[in-house]
């Protein structure tokens, strides 16, 4: 037997661990980064600390993104003869897919939460428009990870 088909189940493992990391990384950021601007404006708006959980919560999503695509890739993981090289690079791919979209789209969510929220202290009708922009950062995590479930569907 081939020993680079011993590196299959690595590279599988590596794609389980930069989902997973990445996509915690985005979501810390996004959750940061908001979290700034609700602190900045909380103590003159207390009213809208409720409404500026909203780009959190869709930053903390992030998370849960890669952690299902991982536990996707760890559960095809084989012993060697079954798993071939092939499955450890998707498995691999699959997982920076929905890391690194997940790391940019908690960038997005990060920066426009911060921003928004301050706007909308200043600007009450912004808020809708905020919610909108936010969701559509959103989605590019959510895009990697239907391609990182569509690259964990295939069979070898």
């Amino acid at each position: 037997m081939d020993n680079t088909v011993f590196l299959a189940p690595v590279f599988g493992c590596l794609g389980a661990v930069s989902a997973i990391s990445l996509s915690v990384i985005g979501a810390a950021y996004g959750t940061a980064k908001c979290m700034i601007g609700m602190a900045a404006v909380a103590p003159k708006k207390p009213q809208l600390i409720l409404k500026s959980l909203v780009p959190m919560i869709m930053a903390g999503v992030l998370g849960i993104y890669g952690l299902v695509c991982a536990v996707l890739i760890v559960s095809n993981i084989e012993s060697p003869p079954q798993y071939n090289m092939y499955s450890g690079f998707l498995g691999f791919g699959s997982g920076l897919a929905v890391g690194v979209c997940s790391l940019a789209a908690g960038f997005a969510i990060g920066n426009v939460g911060e921003a928004g929220i301050r706007s909308a202290a200043m600007r009450p009708q912004m808020y809708a428009t905020i919610v909108l922009i936010t969701g559509f950062a959103m989605v590019a995590g959510m895009y990697g990870m239907v391609i990182s479930l569509i690259q964990s569907a295939k069979k070898t």
